[in-house]
């Protein structure tokens, strides 16, 4: 089993990289799991600080970590700490004015846009929550807590096949991440749910994701195809089944998707992403940094480009 790429969309793998899964993994224990009627109802402990929510049908609960980025300027890290400090002793308002300040100082400041949008969750102010966090994926797609933050709200405003989808997608790229059984557990619930209402179309791209979520990356593959079979042209299709190539140690057919995966969108930073760490992997450090590079100009504040600035000694691109 090919663990480096399981964790890859919450960091860069290269040697002696920090994983930005280490900051945000490593702090639930997950307890005993309860329905009663239409409420499900997940019983956990947790070192930090959790806030649990009930809402029609399930009860969830939203995890408080919120990943500190290691590039800031003295004064945004003062100001990410102050905003921080009030998340964890559920100041909200005075939590959203600190990253908002951080935000001033550095618009690109991806982890202050997601504590953004993970206050106002809190608050319930569940549009502007939404707002913030595509932004933060705009920005960078490639850190995978930013989809479960998305999923959460999505999954309160009652727009459940978007929901499930960025579940999905963040426990595919992470299924090691402390949060995936809950997520999973979310994902199969609201299957369940939209069961007659989804397209084949979504109903097997779905199963793809679920397969490679749990570690059957053959299957996974089988469901790619039959989407491909009906709408071969979408992209990211095409990187989550080289995904799975990699998963089974075939990195010519992961490289193969991922090219395909660009040759119908040639703005798909993820597809870059993947296609170079592949390329490393085999050591083509040509290809790996030719792609690393169209990767950083389409991602520039992501905190993987940091991380690829940083330990491959590459210029920085404005």
């Amino acid at each position: 089993m090919n663990k480096v790429l399981a964790t890859a969309l919450l960091t860069v793998i290269l040697a002696g990289s920090v994983s930005v899964a280490q900051a945000e993994t490593g702090y639930t224990q997950y307890g005993k799991t309860t329905t009663v009627g239409k409420t499900t109802t997940v019983n956990k402990t947790h070192m930090g600080n959790y806030h649990t929510t009930t809402y029609p049908r399930y009860t969830t609960a939203t995890r408080n970590t919120i990943m500190v980025p290691e590039k800031m300027t003295q004064k945004e890290r003062e100001l990410f700490a102050q905003g921080r400090v009030h998340f964890f002793s559920k100041n909200y308002p005075e939590s959203i004015n600190f990253f908002k300040l951080v935000l001033r100082e550095n618009p690109r400041n991806v982890f202050a846009r997601q504590g953004l949008a993970k206050a106002y969750f809190q608050r319930g102010e569940f549009g502007q929550a939404l707002a913030e966090i595509n932004e933060a994926l705009r920005q960078d797609p490639v850190t995978g807590t930013f989809y479960l933050t998305k999923a959460q709200i999505l999954d309160v405003q009652g727009q459940s096949e978007k929901a499930l989808e960025n579940y999905l997608t963040f426990t595919a790229f992470n299924p090691y991440d402390t949060a995936a059984d809950e997520a999973n557990f979310r994902s199969q619930q609201l299957m369940r749910e939209l069961e007659g209402e989804l397209t084949a179309e979504k109903v097997a791209y779905f199963k793809g994701l679920h397969y490679l979520s749990v570690e059957r990356p053959s299957e996974a593959i089988t469901q790619f195809e039959t989407v491909q079979r009906i709408n071969p042209s979408d992209d990211k299709v095409y990187v989550f089944k080289g995904r799975a190539f990699n998963e089974l140690n075939q990195p010519q057919s992961a490289i193969q998707n991922f090219e395909m995966a660009i040759q119908q969108n040639t703005n798909n930073p993820l597809a870059y992403f993947f296609l170079a760490n592949t390329y490393d992997r085999e050591g083509k450090v040509r290809e790996g940094r030719a792609n690393w590079e169209k990767f950083i100009q389409q991602a520039p504040d992501a905190q993987a480009t940091f991380d690829v600035i940083r330990q491959k000694s590459f210029s920085t691109f404005n």
